[in-house]
């Protein structure tokens, strides 16, 4: 009898996943299973894992055609500091109204926190962060625009600002 390709059939069994590690050929007419072995108290997703990996669908990470990382945005650092920023009521502080200015001073604070460097260099990050997207910055930072006139206007609430500020620590 000639090797036939072995597979995983995911079935349920009172509600819990089993995985059957099967082969399946043809006898004249008739499609026949050999069961060669089971998978259970594992779950679901690892199940559907090891089923892809049965039909070839995954590529080990020293496999040169592995994923490569091209790009980075550290989605996990700036959504936690802009919450906090808010959590905290930075930009409350900055002015009572969420008006775009304040939004564009709340990234260039996370940004001045995540990376070393001046305003203009932050803007320019706009293809490595998604820090002016999670501020409401949608396209290519505007440098003129989305810092300096936004640093103008929290020059102008200096004073209203460092009033506050005691009642927000």
């Amino acid at each position: 009898m000639a090797a036939h390709p072995l597979h995983l059939e995911i079935q349920t069994h009172r509600g819990k996943p089993c995985g059957v590690i099967r082969s399946t050929f043809r006898e004249g007419s008739k499609v026949k299973h050999t069961s060669h072995g089971r998978i259970s108290g594992v779950p679901l997703s690892k199940l559907r894992l090891i089923q892809a990996a049965f039909r070839g669908d995954v590529i080990l990470k020293e496999d040169p055609e592995a994923l490569c990382l091209l790009q980075f945005k550290g989605v996990r650092r700036q959504p936690c500091l802009v919450a906090l920023a808010d959590e905290i009521g930075l930009s409350r502080s900055i002015y009572s109204r969420r008006e775009p200015w304040v939004r564009d001073c709340l990234a260039m604070i996370v940004g001045r926190v995540i990376y070393a460097g001046s305003k203009l260099a932050l803007s320019h990050q706009g293809k490595n962060t998604a820090l002016w997207a999670l501020c409401g910055v949608s396209g290519p930072v505007d440098v003129r625009e989305h810092c300096y006139a936004a640093m103008d206007r929290l020059l102008e609430r200096q004073e209203a600002i460092q009033k506050r500020r005691p009642a927000c620590i």
